[in-house]
């Protein structure tokens, strides 16, 4: 159960990581990208506990430079029973905030110099890099393995 089964189309296939958390997949691009979502095929009846609950996305240039662009908790819904697709969107000012400690650099500042850059953020619905990596902080019922189908 290795990462072939994260683009292998089969919904009965699935990666698996065991051990101590966080469980992480990470991607490196040969050129930047514009990352807009990642989208992970869940079974919570099948996998149970082995079912992602809490993830991070982290983007940056090179898996040493990774930050925090999203955290994310999955909660399922009624229709969400069986195969169910999870998708976290990513946005450039989710990835600012996390690079900040949560705050936008400035946000405060009565300084209205920096409202066509926020303005100009809001209208942007990628975040770029080299390198993803998804993170799996936490399964449901406090799982320590876990599965992901796609």
């Amino acid at each position: 159960s290795g990462v072939a089964q994260l683009r292998d189309n089969d919904s009965r296939t699935f990666w698996q990581s065991d051990g101590a958390a966080p469980h992480t997949v990470t991607l490196t691009f040969n050129r930047l990208m514009k990352i807009s979502r990642v989208d992970l095929l869940l079974n919570l009846q099948v996998d149970e506990s082995y079912t992602p609950r809490v993830v991070q996305i982290k983007i940056g240039d090179s898996p040493t430079t990774l930050h925090v662009a999203k955290e994310a908790e999955y909660e399922p819904g009624a229709r969400d029973e069986g195969a169910a697709w999870w998708s976290i969107l990513l946005h450039p000012k989710d990835a600012l905030r996390a690079k900040h400690a949560g705050r936008l650099p400035f946000e405060d500042a009565p300084d209205e110099a920096l409202s066509p850059f926020y303005a100009w953020l809001d209208t942007l619905d990628y975040v770029g890099g080299f390198c993803l990596q998804i993170a799996i902080l936490q399964t449901f019922h406090e799982g320590r393995d876990v599965h992901v189908r796609q």
